[in-house]
């Protein structure tokens, strides 16, 4: 079976974890695509990948500390040369885009946003989209919670290291998959043997997309939708089960 192919945030010539940008992306005929999550002041769940509106809008703080007609009064389009782009909520993205996969990124856990996990958790389950959904993060409590609220979760842990370094930890907590660069990616046997499934990212070299094929990495993701696309054999996914 090909890997899962999946955009980085949307399209790349776009406003970042944006609807046009993931519309654009889905456009290319991939199978889907990852955004990240932030929590505003009055509990609404926006998608941008940075806590700070400050890098791709035309506004300034960070979003802990604003509301959400705050953050959608400003421009997500502006910095990429776009004008008039809202931040979405994560209930928007979920309802325009049921049919693709999903890859939500938990920026920051509990500690940081409180009960963030449950309110991403209750917009999916909500939908009805958990087999769509995959909830990722570097942070091992936030990916543990969603587990704990909902042992049917899809989840990646998100690392810096090896994948076989990680092993014994993600048994012991039941995720299923792991995010790595795939500069660190090698055999994968081992890994495979014991049930991780491996996402290889972020890879906008086409050679470099083969290679990872050739490994057998069971997800790649790009900021290049387009490049992805030419590695796409028969339909769409449209399950991570």
């Amino acid at each position: 079976m090909r890997p899962y192919l999946i955009a980085h945030r949307g399209l790349a010539n776009a406003p970042e974890n944006t609807l046009p940008s993931f519309e654009m992306a889905i456009r290319e005929g991939i199978d889907g695509f990852e955004l990240d999550v932030q929590q505003t002041k009055d509990a609404k769940i926006v998608v941008m990948h940075s806590g700070s509106v400050n890098l791709t809008t035309d506004g300034r703080g960070l979003i802990k500390f604003m509301t959400a007609e705050e953050v959608r009064s400003l421009d997500a389009g502006i910095k990429f040369g776009w004008k008039g782009i809202k931040v979405p909520f994560l209930e928007e993205v979920l309802d325009k885009f049921g049919n693709s996969l999903i890859e939500i990124e938990i920026k920051h856990g509990s500690r940081f946003y409180p009960n963030i996990e449950e309110r991403v958790l209750k917009t999916v389950k909500d939908r009805k989209m958990l087999e769509q959904v995959k909830f990722i993060s570097f942070d091992i409590t936030a990916i543990h919670k969603i587990l704990r609220l909902e042992n049917k979760a899809i989840t990646g842990l998100a690392v810096i290291g090896r994948p076989e370094w990680y092993l014994k930890i993600l048994k012991n907590l039941g995720i299923t998959w792991i995010h790595v660069n795939y500069r660190v990616v090698g055999n994968l046997e081992g890994i495979h043997k014991e049930g991780i499934m491996v996402s290889a990212g972020i890879v906008n070299d086409e050679r470099i997309i083969s290679k990872m094929i050739d490994i057998g990495v069971d997800e790649i993701t790009s900021d290049y939708p387009d490049k992805l696309s030419k590695f796409r054999s028969g339909e769409r996914f449209t399950s991570w089960t």
